[in-house]
């Protein structure tokens, strides 16, 4: 007999050979934890299209920070909610945006948890692209006509989440994620990262 009919099971037929087999193990301090962040104080949301997953406000973000820590998982992914949206997401770099309010509040109550940056600007826009639009011509989405805003967002995260400084320089775990539609087959992602990298050596951040 042949696949599907016939499985070979040998090393799977009991707990102790797939233990010993294995090669992924998924264990707490491997996740990273989504938090979507809202104005307010309280609020504690849930999404009717993703039950169990909930819009918090800044203080409701800590608690779930708290917990997520103390059951283990190592990190948390902040997602903001802006009150209002425009055409250049200044939520998005604003030292007063959600994600950096969140991002100080959760630093100042868990400061082992690491906190990682979404760049992508999708939801701080008024039209919902993910970079700038501009007349004429196609969405840029983190491409050369996105690149600075990028930018700025990063410098406002980094300023938000980073610890006190130690030694003259920055000590902090936190890192960008490029979670959006890239132009030029890659080439706008290269450009921005680079020089979101470039940024954050500036800021002496190891």
């Amino acid at each position: 007999m042949t696949y599907p009919v016939t499985r070979l099971r040998r090393l799977r037929q009991n707990d102790q050979l797939r233990a010993l087999v294995r090669e992924t193990r998924l264990t707490p301090e491997a996740f990273v934890y989504p938090l979507f962040v809202c104005p307010g104080q309280g609020v504690r949301k849930e999404l009717r299209s993703m039950p169990g997953v909930f819009n918090l406000s800044v203080d409701e973000a800590v608690k779930e920070a708290r917990q997520a820590r103390s059951l283990g998982v190592a990190a948390v992914i902040l997602f903001g909610l802006p009150e209002t949206k425009d055409e250049v997401a200044t939520g998005a770099w604003s030292e007063s945006g959600i994600v950096q309010q969140a991002a100080r509040a959760i630093k100042n109550e868990v400061s082992d948890l690491i906190i990682v940056g979404d760049v992508c600007l999708c939801e701080y826009m008024s039209h919902g692209h993910c970079g700038v639009v501009r007349k004429g011509q196609f969405p840029q989405s983190l491409g050369a006509a996105a690149l600075n805003t990028t930018c700025r967002k990063r410098r406002a995260f980094a300023a938000a989440s980073a610890m006190k400084p130690c030694g003259g320089r920055w000590k902090k775990r936190e890192c960008p994620v490029p979670r959006s539609r890239w132009t030029c087959g890659g080439s706008g992602r290269r450009k921005a990262m680079r020089a979101i990298r470039n940024l954050v050596k500036q800021c002496g951040i190891t």
